[in-house]
């Protein structure tokens, strides 16, 4: 689920560009700059994540936490995070293969529409860690009613 939206997205916009050419982004006219957005958003992003996982190393005693790995919900979120991070790193060899093959368009459109991906995945790791420790502080009493 977490690799569809990239090839959906790329497949609507290039559905849309045939019928209506004038909605082209031209796009490959700035390769280098999108190149280097690609690396730098994965490199970023990977970052990011390092940071959120030690919210979540935190709280990992708490009962919210111990519920949510009694359901199994720990397991799916750490195959999405692994997946995250395997993404994150395929779009910023994207963005670096963009660099080399100045002919070939292929390595900057895998790398836009893997970057859509990791938006939709980096996303949904952030909500889930956010909702875990909105929880864990509301059980632990730091956030009342």
């Amino acid at each position: 689920m977490s690799l569809a939206p990239g090839p959906i997205i790329f497949g609507i916009y290039s559905w849309l560009t045939s019928r209506f050419p004038d909605l082209a982004l031209g796009l490959i006219a700035s390769r280098k700059e999108l190149a280097s957005l690609l690396a730098g958003f994965s490199f970023a992003m990977l970052g990011f994540l390092a940071a959120v996982i030690t919210l979540l190393f935190g709280f990992m005693s708490s009962r919210v936490v111990h519920r949510y790995r009694q359901f199994g919900y720990m397991d799916a979120f750490f195959l999405l995070y692994f997946i995250t991070i395997m993404m994150l790193l395929v779009t910023a060899a994207f963005g670096i293969a963009s660099f080399s093959f100045q002919p070939a368009v292929w390595p900057l459109r895998l790398g836009m529409m893997s970057l859509v991906n990791n938006c939709v995945q980096v996303a949904a790791i952030t909500l889930v860690i956010s909702n875990l420790a909105r929880r864990a502080a509301e059980h632990a009493g730091q956030f009342g009613d």
